[in-house]
């Protein structure tokens, strides 16, 4: 797919430590900072008026997350409050425990660590040597928990408890009892950080879902590290299914998306938790876990044959501070057609006194009818969020409307 010229979604040189550095500002600095979640507000305004979103406590929900299974068929977490995606899906910043999948974290409500909760796909061992389905999950479950040791070594953790068991369960799937392979419980700490009290206690499912292609099936896994007083593993999976990928998510949904940049700034390392809510029938897609390189978040529309038509895409790069947030709008035309151009639209933000400016526009990715762009200043960073029309021209109206309705929900608080 065409990419369009734009400036460097993140810091030009980051830090050889960024990834360290950014996992500490989560750990430490955005938990003691944004532990009292302000989930009694409005979904649509701060209380108080208050005009200066950095400092500020933000509005939390509950949410539901998915990770594509296959091009059809989805694993959907529906979670309570207090649950963010990791982002950005940029590297050199980890954006899965293993295989294809997602890093949430829970935002104590007492303060403290954040939880960590990996959600994923992983592929079963091939079909050989006439094994079973069953034999087949067993081994994919007991490679995986052999696995765990360098899986957590590569998003800066470290599992020290010694080998991870695991034996046969059943969980529910859809309401529904469901064979499973769950680990004993293992500890695990953040690389190079901290001491005793650091240590967090984890768990593992994994399962493997029907509907799937005969041979070619993939093991999902539910992980939690957790701390007391937080969530627990038997919480997280109380709402566990499989659907197809287009009624993931049938219903608008908040999407709560967790420290998505860091500051150029090198004694500055902000968490930034921005969220939104996304209309009914968006979901990540296969697409958006083939992107590589500098993007921070993408969802794909499906339509009810399952076909994607419209397409959100969140990318950042660094504000120039000193120039006013019309500047980002007019940089990011910049780098546009002319041809089809709409004119600048300022949309009132849920964070009071804030405002987005969209615009509709000439498609960028290859094959799309229409397009329309959003441009926030969050702090010192620019957010654009783009959504294109895939499929019809003709929706491309309630397309851009869909957009500005995004805006008007998008609530965002910088701590650091």
């Amino acid at each position: 797919m065409a990419r369009r010229p734009s400036e460097p979604c993140v810091p030009p040189a980051p830090p050889a430590s960024f990834p360290m550095r950014r996992l500490l500002a989560s750990l430490t600095l955005g938990v003691l900072a944004l532990s009292a979640l302000a989930t009694e507000r409005s979904a649509c305004a701060r209380g108080g008026g208050q005009k200066n979103p950095v400092g500020e406590t933000i509005r939390d929900a509950a949410t539901s997350v998915s990770v594509p299974i296959d091009d059809k068929l989805s694993l959907v977490v529906g979670l309570p409050e207090r649950f963010w995606v990791q982002c950005p899906r940029v590297l050199p910043v980890p954006t899965s425990l293993a295989g294809r999948g997602l890093i949430v974290q829970y935002m104590n409500a007492r303060a403290g660590s954040t939880s960590m909760l990996y959600l994923g796909v992983v592929p079963l061992p091939p079909a050989v040597d006439g094994l079973t389905l069953e034999q087949r999950t067993q081994n994919g479950a007991s490679d995986f928990a052999v696995g765990l040791a360098k899986a957590y070594d590569g998003v800066d953790w470290e599992l020290f408890s010694g080998p991870v068991a695991v034996a046969p369960a059943n969980i529910k799937v859809d309401g529904k009892k469901t064979p499973a392979w769950r680990t004993k419980r293992y500890s695990t700490r953040p690389k190079d950080y901290g001491g005793p009290d650091s240590v967090f206690q984890c768990e593992c499912v994994m399962f493997v879902p029907p509907g799937q292609a005969a041979g070619a099936e993939q093991l999902v896994y539910v992980a939690l590290d957790a701390k007391a007083g937080g969530t627990t593993l038997e919480k997280v999976i109380e709402q566990l299914s499989v659907k197809p990928t287009r009624l993931a998510h049938p219903a608008a949904r908040r999407l709560q998306l967790n420290d998505l940049f860091a500051s150029a700034e090198a004694d500055r390392f902000p968490v930034r938790q921005i969220s939104f809510d996304l209309p009914a029938g968006f979901a990540p897609t296969l697409a958006m876990f083939a992107l590589k390189g500098e993007w921070v978040y993408v969802e794909e529309h499906l339509d009810a044959e399952g076909r994607p038509d419209a397409r959100l895409e969140i990318r950042q790069r660094l504000a120039d501070k000193g120039s006013p947030p019309t500047a980002d709008a007019e940089k990011e035309r910049s780098n546009l057609s002319k041809e089809g151009m709409g004119a600048i639209e300022e949309v009132p933000l849920a964070v009071a006194g804030q405002k987005g400016l969209a615009f509709s526009h000439a498609p960028t990715l290859e094959g799309a009818k229409a397009a329309s762009t959003a441009v926030v200043r969050v702090d010192d960073m620019t957010l654009i969020l783009t959504l294109s029309t895939l499929t019809d021209a003709a929706a491309a109206p309630a397309d851009h409307a869909k957009l500005v309705a995004l805006l008007k929900s998008l609530d965002y608080a910088v701590r650091w």
